[in-house]
């Protein structure tokens, strides 16, 4: 007698309480930021210089920029090929970065 009187207690206990409230969770944040434009670089001409080639170099250069030109060590300029490198190498990672946020934000939705 005892375990119907339980029972009953048990069963009509939950018939009391009011129902739950059902929501809609909110629809996730969209993280694709908008696609990046290209980069149109400029070409750069370079110029060998030596002893050999110092005089007609100078006659040349002084057409186009009145006398004035940059000049790079070969050390320097291994210095800039390493730079652009490294500069190649951080692109491609942040590339990477924003493909796998995509696809994970593709996969929630």
């Amino acid at each position: 007698m005892k375990k119907i009187f339980f029972l009953s207690l048990f069963l009509s206990g939950c018939a009391s309480a009011p129902p739950p409230i059902v929501q809609e969770c909110p629809k996730p944040l969209v993280l694709n930021p908008p696609p990046i434009e290209a980069v149109s670089l400029k070409p750069v001409k370079f110029y060998v210089v030596s002893e050999k080639n110092l005089e007609t170099f100078l006659k040349e250069i002084e057409g186009v920029s009145s006398g004035v030109f940059y000049a790079v060590t070969p050390a320097g300029y291994q210095s800039l090929a390493n730079n652009v490198q490294e500069l190649r190498r951080y692109i491609k990672e942040s590339q990477n970065a924003i493909l796998f946020y995509q696809k994970i934000d593709e996969s929630t939705q």
